[in-house]
């Protein structure tokens, strides 16, 4: 079996977006966002969420952490996604930026008695065809409806060393090597509450996974 991510933060960058609380929109996947493209700040987030990095931030870009969701119908099949809906309260300060991904594959490594090899990359058509609503304040940023997906797909990025786990998982994996999919990095929000809404799936026909989210974070900017 293998592990993979598909978080409902979905604030996306890269496309023609409405206007933000601050009237700025997601820098775009394949251009510089603060200094640095899209991959840069998505490997970043990852190596803090897997552990490897005690800090939720880097500079003045804060990584938002992805809910716990619940899965409420459908088996987890390509044909019958499961469908896992979370929410969750953050709190960011004015000035910072915000990264987070939108859809993530974790390519693992195996325990070598296992003789299972390492993970492959998927296409990137899996995440650039699939489904996609992200939205600010009732504000649309991301439709996949009507935009293209492509300058928010990053990856793979290659691990050097791999993010080994604390311990093994039950199907023994030992760490990820790579990550690719979809994410985003935001500009600064104005000081109020925000609501950011995402919805996103990930379903791989091969493998026959299946999974969307319906995520949502309430953002409370404070000084």
């Amino acid at each position: 079996m293998r592990s993979f991510w598909i978080a409902a933060l979905l604030a996306l960058l890269g496309l023609p977006a409405l206007a933000t609380a601050q009237g700025n929109g997601p820098s775009p996947g394949h251009s510089n966002a603060f200094g640095a493209p899209l991959e840069f700040w998505m490997a970043a987030y990852w190596r803090w969420a897997l552990g490897a990095s005690p800090s939720d931030h880097l500079g003045h870009v804060k990584f938002l952490p992805i809910p716990e969701g619940s899965p409420v119908s459908g088996s987890g099949t390509f044909a019958d996604p499961v469908v896992v809906v979370g929410s969750i309260d953050v709190v960011i300060h004015v000035g910072e930026a915000f990264a987070l991904p939108i859809e993530s594959w974790l390519g693992e490594t195996y325990d070598p008695s296992t003789g299972t090899p390492d993970d492959q990359p998927l296409d990137e058509s899996i995440f650039t065809g699939s489904n996609v609503l992200v939205a600010l304040d009732r504000r649309a940023l991301l439709d996949s409806r009507r935009h293209d997906l492509d300058d928010a797909y990053f990856g793979p990025h290659y691990f050097h060393p791999p993010i080994l786990y604390d311990t093994p998982t039950d199907y023994g994996s030992i760490g990820v090597v790579f990550v690719q999919g979809l994410g985003l990095v935001h500009p600064p929000l104005s000081r109020q509450t925000h609501m950011l809404v995402v919805r996103s799936e990930i379903r791989i026909p091969d493998l026959d996974i299946g999974v969307i989210y319906r995520n949502t974070w309430t953002i409370h900017v404070v000084n």
